[in-house]
């Protein structure tokens, strides 16, 4: 009873009651306001999940200021509906936009090259021209698979493009007990292993395309759930019991571990990059569709109230 209380009560208990602090804390501080950033015309960026929610407000955002945007995001089911829906918020926002697909290798375009259909794990290449603005790119990249970072890293290397920012803003929450198709907890082998062998393999593009006055940056969007996780090195993959809370905890830790630890080995060798983590707090994103669905029924109204 004891054991069945610390490894699923404990760790669901301490998350929402972190959440409400969290909550709270958001609730009496400043409204949160853009700040004025400089034009970014001819800076690269790639931003994983950049198809809904906070990857697809920076998207948005940094496409305005003149960066060639590169969303990766895994094009199948879900999330390739809501990366072509990011491409279509951006057309009909700005209606001189111009969308080619750059390299379409499974099937044709059904709808002014913004709808396409993908087999298997091929995938064509949609570019959202903006005059006078930036460019947009939806591309595969599925950070469950090492296998799929790896050609995704290639192809983008291919292209000779430098490459000024990095977002790893993709993430999982509360999922079922699962693994990657590289055996790893899901938790873990998207928020922190994929990220981090997508960083590890950029870091190369990322150190050369930095210059003085201007870094190149890697930005990895964490979680005050951060607080209450824990690494077990012998446990990796929580085998000897599983409680999504805590899985969602440790692999933010993981990430935010990883993010400090490069900060200092950029620093000390003195590179033109940096690396930091950004906690957003209480956003209304998708990301929490795996509540318990009383629960998701109840955040989807506070959301629309209390979040950012």
């Amino acid at each position: 009873m004891l054991s069945v209380i610390r490894c699923y009560l404990l760790p669901i208990i301490k998350l929402y009651l972190l959440a409400l602090k969290v909550l709270l804390v958001q609730l009496l501080i400043r409204p949160f306001r853009l700040p004025v950033m400089p034009r970014q015309d001819g800076k690269v960026a790639i931003v994983t999940g950049g198809g809904r929610g906070i990857g697809y407000e920076v998207v948005r955002h940094m496409a305005r200021l003149g960066a060639h945007v590169i969303i990766g995001a895994f094009v199948c089911g879900r999330d390739e509906q809501e990366g072509l829906a990011a491409v279509r918020r951006i057309c009909e926002e700005y209606k001189e936009a111009k969308v080619e697909c750059r390299r379409e290798l499974a099937g044709r375009c059904v709808c002014k090259c913004v709808r396409y259909r993908y087999s298997g794990h091929v995938a064509g290449v949609i570019e959202v021209y903006l005059p006078g603005r930036g460019r947009v790119e939806f591309t595969k990249l599925d950070l469950a698979s090492l296998q799929s970072v790896r050609q995704f890293v290639q192809s983008f290397k291919e292209r000779d493009l430098p490459l000024n920012i990095l977002v790893n803003n993709a993430g999982v929450m509360l999922l079922p007990e699962g693994r990657t198709e590289d055996g790893f907890e899901q938790h873990f082998g998207v928020n922190y292993l994929g990220h981090f062998l997508l960083t590890w393999l950029l870091l190369d593009t990322l150190k050369d395309s930095g210059k003085c006055g201007y870094f190149s940056r890697v930005v990895n969007v964490c979680s005050s759930a951060h607080r209450i996780g824990e690494i077990r090195l012998n446990d990796l993959n929580s085998c000897q019991s599983y409680s999504a809370h805590a899985a969602y905890c440790h692999s933010k830790l993981a990430q935010l571990w990883f993010s400090s630890h490069l900060h200092q080995e950029l620093q000390c060798g003195g590179f033109p990059l940096s690396s930091c983590a950004v906690d957003p707090g209480m956003v209304d994103t998708a990301l929490y569709r795996h509540l318990w669905t009383p629960l998701c029924l109840a955040q989807s109204t506070i959301a629309r109230l209390l979040f950012r």
